[in-house]
């Protein structure tokens, strides 16, 4: 099973007011924006260590040393450039949500007002300076550069093979009076794509030059037009352009790519003519060429943003380009190739299939050390799909939870899945704590997560207690997207577009300090945090003579923090839709992460007065705050007619099943 990506798009640009400035544009949480801060000293600085990074990097063992200390500099200052402040919670909250077999996609973007220099910068190096670890080089974050522009892509629907032309350019070096180049192995060259792109891929390829026929032997423009024109009225086109060659700057500094004319000399073409030559359905253009994702600087105008190959060849339409932006060996560009393909005929999206390649340059060892940053990937496709085989949609599924008998699985006509819980309670009591983190929790985890497909819409009716509806969304948590509605008051919530006007929202923080009693029981030298949610009733005052407690058979924790939303009045009719519910729920997760950012191994003690729609509302954000623990209160005085300790959950790390 592939890695499913969530996407964190973040763009650089200005401002209505003319300043620069950084936004996150899509991401699963929220989408903050901070000033761009990276002054014409430091670019200076950081581009003269990327240009001694780039020649250094296909020399020997010797500069390995010097070349990792670069590569670690230079990231360190584009992931702090990049995700400052409330933007790097952001991309660290989107990480530590993913559940395991997701990824997340970093997809950067550049305005049309900022300074276009900025995309040449090697943003696929970004390195977290804590951990020391490149972003790009993991399977699960790939960095991609993104271009937003007006016409956009949809993927094409492939109902036959999977057709990639192989176009291997070798003019004379000896005839060429301007530019220095060596000569490439046309043959080897094509030996190594015909065994990386192995028939038994279902992938149909094919060669200019070729070996036998009519077809004119030289890796013309002309000859790259015909085959492509030919195979289009032949209904049988095109999908990927593999080129070989060199790549370079023409006399107006534009990137240009190395084809060869019918004498042999060398014809330099510039992104934009090629883009002239191909038809709409190349989805896909390889670059195996040093130089072609760089962008240039134009002598005429300064900075043009689609002056390189790449750049151009998606300006022009192609939904995706793969090019080089620095140097590369041969021994790196032949064990790109073929889990690239592999990825791409299993019908993973284009970023995947470059990681896969780029993971492979690095398993080459030192020999092969930091060359995987030199790939990049220009999309036009938001998330990462330009070829698409059709499936069929999940088909939804219902889920009655249920604690007792009177409700919850009795409302629905048909029930996919029932979650039983009556033995394991009394009413709403249950007999054994023991059993929250036992068996309740198993009988949820392997219905919600094990059994039910994850492409599958769900419809869930709930009639448990408020820490059985947490965990149910804790198991669905949002950044699955799939799409959930609960049973609420008889009809069905859905999470899904924009409160209804007049929906209430949480008091603010100072009228609920306003609220609270100053004797309320924190201890300062606690990192622990409580939690009080009203929207049902007001409870403050129960937690309050709960955390005073000593003489239970659980005795309570002690807190140094007290988080505290309640609506205006709190009630039965006070929560207006899902909609309304994923808002409250969102602002409440914001106000947690806040009182824990500064708290090291908190455990967050949450006591909910809610519906169980906002409890599942909440569960589902709550990957984000470390160790959770909820708790239940005895409304029918079968033990102590207070609050007890029921289940605790602990988000999973990356990898981890939940």
């Amino acid at each position: 099973m592939g890695i499913r990506y969530h996407d964190l798009e973040i763009e650089l640009d200005r401002c209505c007011c003319g300043e620069p400035e950084i936004r996150v544009l899509e991401s699963t949480f929220n989408r903050p924006r901070a000033r761009f801060e990276l002054t014409d000293a430091q670019g200076k600085a950081l581009a003269t260590k990327v240009e001694e990074f780039e020649s250094l990097l296909i020399q020997g063992e010797e500069h390995s040393s010097r070349r990792r200390q670069l590569a670690e500099e230079i990231g360190t200052e584009l992931y702090r450039t990049l995700l400052p402040g409330e933007i790097g919670r952001t991309f660290e909250r989107c990480h530590a949500a993913l559940r395991p077999s997701e990824g997340l996609r970093l997809r950067l973007s550049f305005g049309h007002e900022y300074d276009h220099l900025l995309g040449g910068l090697p943003w696929e190096l970004l390195c977290d300076p804590e951990k020391h670890r490149f972003i790009g080089a993991e399977q699960q974050t790939p960095v991609v550069r993104y271009l937003d522009l007006a016409e956009k892509i949809e993927p094409l629907d492939l109902t036959s093979r999977l057709k990639v032309l192989g176009f291997i350019a070798s003019p004379d070096p000896e005839t060429s009076t301007r530019y220095r180049y060596s000569k490439i192995d046309a043959a080897e060259h094509r030996a190594i794509l015909e065994e990386a792109i192995d028939p038994a891929l279902r992938i149909q390829r094919r060669f200019i030059p070729r070996k036998h026929g009519k077809t004119k032997h030289k890796a013309t423009l002309a000859a790259l037009r015909e085959e492509l024109y030919d195979a289009k009225e032949a209904d049988a086109p095109y999908h990927v352009l593999h080129f070989v060659g060199h790549g370079g700057f023409n006399e107006d500094g534009e990137g240009a790519l190395f084809f060869e004319r019918d004498d042999g000399t060398e014809h330099l073409v510039t992104g934009g003519e090629l883009a002239r030559r191909l038809t709409k359905d190349v989805r896909l253009v390889v670059l195996a060429s040093c130089s072609t994702g760089k962008i240039p600087r134009l002598r005429r105008d300064g900075r043009n943003p689609f002056a390189g190959v790449a750049s151009a060849l998606v300006a022009a339409g192609v939904p995706a380009v793969v090019a080089m932006q620095f140097g590369v060996s041969e021994d790196a560009a032949k064990a790109f190739v073929a889990p690239f393909y592999v990825a791409l005929h299993r019908g993973q999206p284009i970023d995947v299939a470059v990681t896969r390649g780029r993971l492979a340059i690095e398993d080459r060892g030192e020999e092969g050390a930091l060359e995987w940053a030199t790939p990049v990937l220009f999309l036009r496709s938001p998330d990462g799909v330009i070829l698409r085989v059709q499936e069929e949609e999940a088909p939804a599924r219902s889920v009655a939870i249920y604690n007792t008998l009177d409700l919850g699985k009795d409302k629905l006509e048909h029930v996919d899945f029932e979650v039983d819980l009556i033995d394991y309670f009394e009413d709403r009591w249950i007999h054994n704590r023991a059993d929250w983190n036992g068996a309740v929790y198993d009988e949820l985890r392997h219905t919600l997560v094990e059994r039910i497909p994850k492409q599958s819409p769900i419809h869930l009716e709930l009639a448990a207690p408020l820490s059985v509806a947490f965990t149910t969304g804790f198991l669905l948590p949002v950044n699955e997207r799939r799409p959930i509605t609960v049973g609420q008051r008889g009809k069905p919530w859905s999470f899904e577009s924009d409160p209804p006007p007049g929906a209430p929202f949480w008091l603010d923080e100072q009228k609920t300090r306003e609220l609270t009693p100053p004797n309320f029981p924190l201890t300062a030298d606690s990192n622990d945090v409580v939690v009080v949610v009203e929207a049902l009733r007001t409870v403050l005052g129960k937690v309050a003579v709960y955390l005073e407690h000593s003489d239970l058979e659980a005795p309570p924790p002690r807190v140094g923090r007290l988080v505290y939303v309640r609506l205006d009045r709190p009630g039965q009719e006070a929560l207006l839709s899902g909609a309304h519910a994923r808002v409250l729920a969102e602002e409440l997760v914001n106000r947690i992460e806040t009182a824990i950012l500064d708290r090291p191994e908190t455990t967050v003690h949450l006591f909910l007065a809610c519906p169980n729609g906002l409890a599942l509302a909440i569960g589902r954000l709550s990957r984000t705050l470390r160790r959770i623990q909820l708790y239940e209160f005895d409304f029918e005085g079968k033990r102590h007619g207070t609050y007890e300790p029921s289940i605790t959950l602990v988000p999973p790390r990356m990898g981890e099943a939940p």
